[in-house]
């Protein structure tokens, strides 16, 4: 009966012991743009109102227990005739995974970028850097979106961006489900043996 119940007890110690299981996280994505304000037609290659600065969207994938680097497309100068007077772009951004972000799959606040660059040059595509917050069913992450850097006539350059993941919602592992079960195990046999024994005989 000692021994039993022992067991019983080491089986809860173990079990409120182990540590949930951190599995990396899966993100999954793609991207699409679109230039002009409060435009809201978005294409995987889209160009500006003279043709001369092109946006092409691309695909993102990675797992993470704690920050990924992610690139968010790329844009190209055709030719620098133009010059950009702070010309809007939105950058738009489609979670396929992980399943269920909110709010919404798809992201758009605060990623519209301004263009600044003349004379053959983009001096630089200024997007809001606040890391955007999310949730999803396995718990929470951040994304940010860095500038793009100066880049010439017949040259490109990326979008960059990060994701961190800031909290996981814990799932047991399978060794802690068993130990677990045999706990709970233990303690019912336990309280259905005491049940069926009758009161004990005391001689005095």
């Amino acid at each position: 009966m000692r021994i039993l119940s022992a067991i019983g007890a080491a089986a809860l110690a173990l079990t409120f012991a182990s540590a949930p299981a951190s599995a990396a996280i899966l993100f999954a994505g793609s991207t699409q743009g679109c230039f002009g304000a409060g435009c809201s037609t978005f294409s995987t290659s889209a160009n500006d109102l003279p043709g001369k600065l092109t946006f092409t969207g691309d695909t993102f994938s990675g797992s993470t227990d704690t920050t990924l680097d992610i690139g968010l497309g790329t844009f190209a100068l055709a030719n620098g005739t133009h010059n950009y007077t702070g010309e809007s772009f939105t950058l738009q951004i489609l979670f396929t995974d992980p399943t269920g972000v909110t709010p919404g799959a798809t992201f758009l606040a605060n990623l519209t970028g301004s263009v600044q660059g003349n004379n053959g040059k983009i001096e630089k595509i200024d997007f809001d850097n606040t890391p955007q917050a999310f949730s999803f069913a396995g718990g929470t992450f951040t994304l940010q979106v860095f500038d793009v850097s100066p880049f010439a006539v017949g040259k490109s350059n990326s979008i960059a961006g990060q994701i961190e993941l800031t909290s996981v919602t814990p799932v047991p592992e399978p060794t802690t489900w068993a130990m677990m079960l045999l706990g709970f195990a233990g303690v019912g046999f336990l309280a259905y043996r005491r049940k069926n024994q009758g009161p004990a005989l005391r001689l005095v």
